[in-house]
């Protein structure tokens, strides 16, 4: 009965490559999902002129986070309330700002 699960080896190196190719296509398709944009904006927060980066849904095109911003020492570690988020979004949706219905 030697020879006979010869397929085994097979299987398990189809089922590996599968796996890997699996992963990298994800992994392309969760990239196209996100974009990275610069913004140089007074920080409603702060009242500072800061540079942000934003990360921005490709698909609804709704800003989702801050993920860095030049208002902090470390500019990675965004402890605000990311009010310019809001603000954006609010832009975004054709509502106005949030500073101007504050005002």
């Amino acid at each position: 009965m030697t020879g006979q699960a010869h397929w085994f080896s097979i299987v398990f190196l189809i089922l590996g490559f599968g796996s890997i190719l699996g992963l990298l296509l994800w992994n392309v398709v969760a990239d196209r999902r996100y974009r990275i944009e610069t913004h140089r904006h007074i920080c409603p927060q702060t009242g500072r002129d800061v540079q942000t980066v934003h990360v921005r849904d490709a698909f609804s095109g709704r800003w989702l986070g801050v993920q860095s911003c030049s208002a902090f020492g470390d500019p990675e570690a965004v402890i605000c309330t990311r009010e310019c988020v809001k603000e954006l979004n609010a832009r975004f949706a054709g509502s106005p700002a949030l500073s101007e219905v504050r005002s």
